[in-house]
C-alpha cells in the first residue's frame, strides 16, 4: 500500500491519496506519484516528500517531482540503524536528541554527544545531509 499525507496549518497530519500495488518498485512508485500530482492543486513549489531512502522511491519522485527537497525518515533510518549497528539500540536517545531539536546550540551539543558514543552512526548521518533528517537544518 501506498500513502501520502500532508501537514496543515493547524499541525495536523491528514491523508492526501493512497494506492495499493504488488510491489515496491519504480514503475509503482512513479505511478503512485503522478497520482498524488493530480491532487495537489495550485503550484508545487516548496514541496518536500519524506520517505524512507529507498532507490526506487527516489527516481520516481526525481521524475514526477523533479524540484521537490527529499527528506529522509528519521524512524525509518532508525530502524536501519538497528540492523546494522546492534551497539545503537541501546543508545537511541542519542539519535532523537539531535533529530528533534529545534535551536542549532542544542542540535550541536546532542550531534557531538553522539559522535562521541557513536561516530560510525554520525558519518552516516553527516552522509546522508543534516538538512536531510535533523529538523534544525530543514530547509
Amino acid at each position: 500500500m501506498y500513502l501520502a499525507f500532508a501537514m496543515d496549518g493547524n499541525n495536523q497530519i491528514p491523508p492526501l491519496v493512497y494506492g495499493v500495488g504488488k510491489s515496491e518498485t519504480f514503475r509503482s512508485w512513479d505511478w503512485f506519484l503522478r497520482k498524488l500530482k493530480e491532487c495537489i492543486i495550485g503550484k508545487q513549489d516548496n514541496l518536500t516528500i519524506i520517505y524512507d531512502g529507498a532507490v526506487s522511491i527516489a527516481s520516481a519522485i526525481n521524475k514526477v517531482f523533479p524540484n521537490a527537497f527529499q527528506g529522509r525518515c528519521c524512524r525509518h533510518f532508525l530502524m536501519n540503524l538497528r540492523e546494522k549497528c546492534p551497539r545503537f539500540i541501546s543508545k537511541e536517545e542519542l539519535f532523537w536528541k539531535p533529530c528533534k531539536a529545534y535551536r542549532i546550540s542544542d542540535f550541536e551539543e546532542h550531534f557531538s554527544t553522539l559522535r562521541n558514543w557513536l561516530p560510525s552512526v554520525a558519518n552516516k548521518l553527516d552522509m546522508i545531509g543534516l538538512e536531510k533528517w535533523a529538523r534544525v537544518h530543514f530547509p
